[in-house]
């Protein structure tokens, strides 16, 4: 059944009220009896002192190698392998000691993480967006939700000075409206948690106002969701003063440039707090009003690893292994997330909280389509949850209205594969805004420093243009449509 097909042959009422009834749907599981209860635990957790926490950490990850070698295949396996016997090392020692956890085996064969003796009716299934173009499936247990989301509101909304209860606008990459839309409202209200939530699929200079309006009308006191995309109405708004009721603005999902946090703040006249996490909720990230990043220890425990695997010194930069500390289903240990940053050298912040801080994270930063219209798209991830058996992909952009979709297939990569991941994206920014080709290629291609992105705009650079050229047109590599 094709849900989304079903949700844009509604008419915009009957939308909404989809909407509403979801969000009550997950009002249950997010906010019942336990979130109450987790609240009261991490707003006074926050203030530990910084040996506390670590002890407290060590305890979650005692606890956690011993659901994860007691009845998660691929841990048991690997105990069988090594010989090693959790319950009988140090925590960290026995960190030290396992692998590296890969997306690819995950994606494979998700269920070799799950734990056989967790009930699997009580699952959540997350699928990640992908942001280098491999999604994954994860599975939280149920018991997890309250926790996480209480964390959310405590460590993110509360130090932005906002909460669930006040009404907010989402900018997300749901497609909650058609993307051939050329009118308003690029937008749908959800009653229940007065969200208005709004598509980052169809801001420019043209549809901005709309957006802004849209504000005002519905009394949003805060804002939330992609960074680039908030930052384009931050521009609009730098230009065109309106006075906005908004109270903070608080970014996830990308990266934040200074430009656009400068953007954000001029133009809403509010602060704005960023913070850093996933679908694997594996950790989390969050920035105080000192401006300063804090490593929330309840969530995961972070590494920060060079090549060699080694440690890397504050203000160096390595790649975030994290070992997720609330997930009692899937547990993820040293799992590699893709993203990189570093550690601050100074580990003091004046707000009077003891957690570790991190100086800056550089991953999630992908480029965006730039559309004949005006449009700027980034963010567009989420389709790849349209095709699991894509080993990774890339969106190039090398015109104006032309885009390549690069697709590194597995082997049981089917050509409708492809065109879902092709009419999932067109159905976000609309069928006719550019013309988008699909092509499996043997690998895709980093950028300087080495990193995959998901979205390369090669307009004007001629000697990438020619690098993809003689990618696409490599032998083996055959068009899929």
């Amino acid at each position: 059944m094709d849900v989304q097909r079903i949700y844009f042959s509604l008419p915009i009422f009957m939308q909404e009220w989809v909407l509403s009834h979801y969000a009550h749907h997950l009002d249950r599981m997010y906010y019942g009896p336990d979130f109450a209860r987790w609240v009261e635990y991490f707003t006074v957790s926050e203030r530990l002192p910084r040996e506390r926490q670590l002890d407290n950490q060590r305890a979650a990850l005692q606890r956690i190698f011993s659901l994860a070698f007691a009845g998660v295949p691929w841990f048991r396996e690997l105990a069988a392998r090594t010989g090693l016997i959790a319950r009988e090392c140090e925590p960290l020692e026995v960190l030290r000691r396992l692998p590296l956890m890969e997306k690819d085996p995950i994606r494979h064969d998700p269920w070799r993480f799950v734990r056989e003796d967790y009930p699997r009716k009580l699952l959540w299934l997350e699928k990640t967006s992908g942001t280098t173009g491999n999604a994954l499936r994860i599975y939280w247990s149920r018991e997890m939700l309250p926790w996480w989301w209480a964390l959310q509101e405590v460590r993110v909304r509360r130090w932005a000075g906002v909460g669930q209860e006040l009404p907010r606008a989402t900018v997300g990459g749901r497609p909650v409206v058609r993307g051939e839309t050329h009118h308003p409202p690029y937008w749908r209200y959800n009653r229940r948690w007065r969200q208005l939530y709004m598509s980052s699929y169809h801001i420019s200079p043209t549809t901005a106002p709309a957006y802004i309006e849209a504000l005002q009308r519905y009394g949003s006191q805060w804002v939330t969701g992609y960074g680039s995309a908030i930052a384009l109405l931050g521009e609009y708004l730098q230009d065109h003063p309106t006075e906005l009721p908004i109270h903070a603005a608080v970014t996830s999902g990308d990266t934040v440039t200074p430009y656009q946090r400068q953007a954000i703040e001029r133009g809403f006249r509010c602060r704005m707090f960023d913070n850093y996490g996933s679908a694997e909720a594996c950790g989390l990230i969050t920035e105080c009003h000192c401006g300063r990043m804090h490593l929330q220890p309840e969530a995961g425990f972070l590494e920060i690893l060079d090549e060699q695997g080694e440690p890397c010194p504050p203000e160096v930069d390595g790649e975030f292994i994290f070992t997720s500390l609330g997930n009692d289903a899937m547990p993820l240990i040293r799992y590699r997330t893709g993203d990189y940053g570093c550690w601050s050298s100074e580990q003091y912040c004046p707000c009077g909280r003891e957690s570790l801080l991190v100086k800056h994270i550089t991953g999630r930063m992908d480029d965006y389509l730039e559309l004949p219209d005006g449009r700027r798209i980034g963010r567009l991830s989420t389709a790849m949850k349209k095709a699991p058996s894509v080993r990774q992909a890339q969106l190039v952009q090398d015109a104006p209205n032309h885009a390549w979709l690069l697709l590194v297939p597995e082997s049981y990569y089917r050509d409708q594969d492809g065109e879902a991941v092709q009419e999932d994206i067109l159905s976000r920014i609309g069928e006719k805004a550019i013309q988008i080709e699909v092509r499996t290629v043997p690998e895709v291609l980093p950028t300087p420093v080495g990193k995959y992105v998901l979205v390369r705009r090669i307009l004007h650079d001629p000697v990438l243009q020619e690098r993809y050229r003689a990618l696409i047109t490599r032998e083996h590599a055959g068009a899929t449509r």
